[in-house]
């Protein structure tokens, strides 16, 4: 384990409703690159008319798309917003509740929020670079 301090942003802290067919992803690249972010970490509820989980699989080094065709309440999604390659990169996961009371969950590839979604945004000034891991065959963050 490792780790840094990361700095935070004298406007830190953020609250982000997104609106109705909203696409989860470009609405907080847009967010992102509006706000010049260096780093920022998110949490959230709301709603989405349908999504792409994932679950990773390590042996082949590829994740494993899983379509979530349905309205679902998103019980709770997580992440954070840094860089790799000069792009924002934003790395979620998502527990989605189905009508019946089951629940889906893994790694969030994208989504359309319905009705709404509402995330707490915590931003750093700090910049925070993913590097490419061939062992792993994903952009982590380094170890310090």
């Amino acid at each position: 384990m490792s780790y840094r301090t990361l700095s935070l942003d004298p406007k830190a802290s953020h609250l982000l409703v997104m609106d109705q067919d909203a696409d989860f992803m470009e609405s907080l690249r847009g967010f992102a690159a509006e706000h010049d972010l260096q780093s920022a970490t998110f949490h959230g509820i709301g709603a989405f008319s349908k999504a792409t989980i994932a679950f990773f699989d390590r042996e082949a080094k590829v994740y494993n798309p899983i379509a979530v065709d349905q309205q679902v309440e998103v019980l709770h999604v997580a992440g954070n917003l840094t860089w790799h390659e000069g792009d924002v990169r934003v790395h979620a996961h998502a527990t989605l509740g189905r009508p019946d009371g089951s629940t889906l969950g893994g790694h969030l590839v994208d989504a359309t929020v319905w009705p709404t979604l509402e995330l707490q945004c915590q931003t750093y000034t700090t910049r925070v670079e993913r590097v490419q891991n061939e062992a792993v065959g994903l952009p982590l963050i380094p170890q310090t």
